[in-house]
């Protein structure tokens, strides 16, 4: 079974599951992305939620023992994400599944996916947690030529930005709303990069988001 628990200082999530359930998860977002038109660098920007995926399916991630007692203590494999990038992550496969067929197996890993996360947010914070799962309910489709280095720009704002915890967890309604490219943050950030792709002679989604990762508390 696959579940979802946040991280202590509301950064993210902890996936955790069996070798089977987290492999099923990883071939299913593959299934969805050999099959969709979604364009290369959002493809990419989902396959880095089923690279961590496999590192956990292969052990090379987190372990865990979960149960109640010595009869149904069960030792589990996880990987942690980023909240920013598990939840449009989540949309882009959900948005990938819209183009491609599949069957009920597919569409229940899916909404296992979606349900793990928005179990794990209201259980952080009930308020905060319930206002992000609406945003999940209301799923964003994402532009061909949408500006992915925002959610990567955004992502590492969220985590090295402000106090950890609580404080951290009441800033992610605005960032999810911020993804939309009709909002004003997304238009400012892309009129930026329209200014450097000008100056270097291509398009803004060829510059990647070079800025470096911070050390921060999940």
């Amino acid at each position: 079974m696959l579940f979802a628990r946040a991280t202590k200082y509301g950064a993210g999530l902890t996936l955790w599951g069996d070798y089977y359930d987290l492999r099923a998860a990883y071939d299913t977002i593959g299934y969805f992305f050999d099959r969709s038109a979604i364009q290369y660098r959002l493809r990419e920007h989902t396959m880095g939620l089923a690279h961590g995926i496999r590192l956990a399916y292969e052990g090379r991630w987190l372990q865990e023992q979960f149960g109640v007692d010595e009869v149904d203590r069960v030792t589990y494999r996880g990987a942690s994400f980023i909240w920013p990038l598990y939840l449009s992550q989540i949309a882009l496969v959900r948005q990938a599944a819209a183009y491609a067929p599949h069957g009920r197996r597919e569409q229940a890993l899916v909404h296992i996916l979606e349900d793990s996360g928005r179990t794990a947010l209201i259980d952080y914070d009930p308020t905060v947690g319930t206002e992000c799962a609406a945003w999940i309910e209301r799923p964003l489709v994402f532009p061909s030529d949408y500006l992915v280095s925002f959610l990567d720009y955004t992502a590492r704002a969220y985590v090295s930005e402000g106090r950890a915890g609580k404080a951290r967890f009441r800033k992610l309604p605005g960032v999810l709303h911020s993804f939309s490219p009709f909002s004003a943050e997304y238009k400012a950030y892309a009129d930026i990069l329209q200014r450097k792709a000008t100056e270097q002679n291509c398009s803004p989604q060829e510059l990647m988001e070079t800025g470096e990762w911070p050390d921060f508390k999940w």
